[in-house]
């Protein structure tokens, strides 16, 4: 979890990266992912799930939340910086206001699809 989706190792945040950020997330467990129910899907069949939502996340966050495994929603509060893991910090702290990341995140808890909601 200390690498950004696309493989590359995660960099400092910049200097204008907010203390702490509200956000949204769709959370898809897999097998072998912290609180994953028994009949949870294989890992990839996780990633497609979130990865085929990500288009209505980005129209409506709110119906997007249904879709996905208990414990998304569309406002899951406020998070100071230090809690996550590099990659998932690193997205959710650098993507601007109002927005959805364009690709599923890889976390001990299974694939999220974030946004940021402030």
């Amino acid at each position: 979890f200390d690498l950004l989706p696309n493989g590359k190792p995660v960099p400092p945040l910049p200097a204008t990266a907010p203390k702490r950020v509200g956000f949204g997330v769709i959370l898809f467990a897999y097998k072998g992912v912290q609180s994953a129910p028994k009949d949870a899907p294989t890992r990839q069949q996780a990633f497609e799930k979130a990865e085929s939502l990500i288009r209505l996340a980005k129209k409506n966050f709110k119906d997007a939340v249904k879709h996905g495994d208990r414990g998304s929603m569309a406002d899951a509060g406020h998070i100071p910086r230090g809690v996550l893991e590099p990659a998932v910090e690193y997205i959710l702290f650098t993507l601007p206001k109002g927005s959805v990341y364009d690709q599923p995140v890889d976390t001990p808890r299974g694939y999220w699809v974030i946004r940021r909601n402030d």
